[in-house]
């Protein structure tokens, strides 16, 4: 799915696992790899990151590289 609302209804409808890519999960998965899987990775409403005064919210979407790239708060910049 491309859309959030997309991946709501299949994971209604399909009880499925959730991933965002799948590498890991293809590496290590072995029989335990059985029923559907949801990839996430293409719904951009999951691919946001905020920063307020308050609170820093990661989408899930978000991957390493896009989170290393933000200009985030200390504790959180990586470094």
């Amino acid at each position: 799915p491309t859309r959030l609302d997309e991946a709501l209804d299949v994971a209604a409808r399909a009880r499925p696992r959730i991933v965002a890519g799948g590498t890991d999960l293809m590496v290590g998965a072995g029989p335990d790899l059985v029923g559907p899987i949801l990839d996430i990775t293409r719904i951009l409403e999951l691919k946001n990151i905020s920063v307020d005064a308050d609170a820093v919210t990661i989408g899930a979407g978000v991957t390493w590289t896009e989170l290393l790239q933000r200009d985030l708060p200390p504790g959180l910049d990586g470094g």
